[in-house]
């Protein structure tokens, strides 16, 4: 069983005046919120979106109790949402990335002197931004923990022999992605 709470949320706010924004870009997955402020207006809410168009009636706010209309595009292309003032919302939903994440130091295969310290830094795509952090693991072992960009940590002291150094991401909606790379540390050569 795969769980995922939803990618993003984004609130539209509306009155009779009309929408609080005329265009919005999203991630198919997203949520949009067309929430209604107005005192004494029911919106009359068409849309646009595959497969099929929606109409929806979302009371007026009476001071205490606000009304909302939550809907999740699945698909990718551009929606248009209006009201019955014909004021509209063009709502252009992007497809969504896989989540992924590259280990971009040091290269897989590199060699290290002993005792080797060194930093581990990986870089995440895709997925539902923005990331709740990296791990990086040395073998087994939890090596270090980044919550922002960079995206690093530092192993220290790594005495000879085979590695592998992996880094673990994880998105907004707890999806996980992991790279990993062998590194090896030999001994310092006397001169």
């Amino acid at each position: 069983v795969t769980w995922q709470c939803q990618a993003n949320t984004v609130e539209v706010d509306w009155t009779s005046s009309g929408f609080s924004t005329s265009h919005i870009t999203i991630t198919s997955g997203d949520e949009v919120d067309i929430v209604n402020y107005d005192y004494d207006f029911d919106l009359m809410l068409t849309g646009s979106s595959a497969p099929n168009n929606f109409y929806s009636d979302i009371p007026p706010t009476d001071g205490y109790y606000v009304y909302y209309l939550p809907y999740v595009y699945s698909g990718s292309g551009t929606f248009i949402l209006s009201d019955e003032f014909s004021q509209t919302v063009t709502v252009t939903v992007n497809p969504a990335t896989p989540l992924s994440v590259t280990i971009t130091a040091p290269t897989n295969n590199a060699v290290l002197t002993a005792p080797a310290t060194f930093a581990v830094t990986a870089v995440p795509a895709g997925g539902a931004a923005p990331y709740a952090g990296v791990q990086f693991y040395v073998g087994t072992n939890l090596a270090g923990v980044a919550y922002g960009s960079p995206f690093s940590c530092t192993v220290t002291n790594l005495w000879m022999g085979n590695y592998n150094l992996s880094a673990v991401v994880t998105d907004n909606s707890l999806t996980t992605a992991t790279n990993s790379i062998l590194v090896s540390v030999a001994p310092r050569m006397l001169t």
